[in-house]
């Protein structure tokens, strides 16, 4: 399956989200989520809407900056992003599943269900 990779920069008051399809697509406008006020995900939501359709994996990584583990706010927020691209990423797993298995060919007996042989059924 393939991916889009989502890399965040850390910075004392925001972060900065960008996305790789890997696709040769021109990539959409960087988010920035500021985080010096109250914490407004809409924007990377809306954007995570759109990715649905595509079907892919997301791999995320977050720069070595120290204040993702000194700024209690920030561990908070990168916790926070984690657990939305791990629930983004079990969905699109059950989607594609779901597509597959809608997708499998059953074999049914020629005939009627009357010409059937139900002999060895045990009721």
């Amino acid at each position: 399956m393939d991916t889009i990779s989502i890399k965040h920069i850390t910075e004392e008051a925001k972060f900065v989200i960008n996305f790789d399809k890997h696709d040769g697509s021109i990539p959409f406008s960087s988010i920035e989520l500021n985080v010096t006020g109250d914490v407004d995900l809409n924007p990377l939501v809306i954007e995570l809407a759109k990715l649905i359709e595509d079907k892919r994996i997301l791999q995320f990584e977050f720069d070595d900056n120290e204040i993702l583990t000194t700024n209690s706010k920030i561990a908070l927020i990168k916790s926070t992003l984690d657990e939305i691209y791990t629930k983004f990423n079990e969905n699109i797993q059950g989607i594609t599943v779901m597509e597959n298995f809608e997708n499998m060919s059953i074999d049914v007996p020629d005939g009627t269900p009357d010409s059937w042989d139900v002999g060895d059924l045990p009721f």
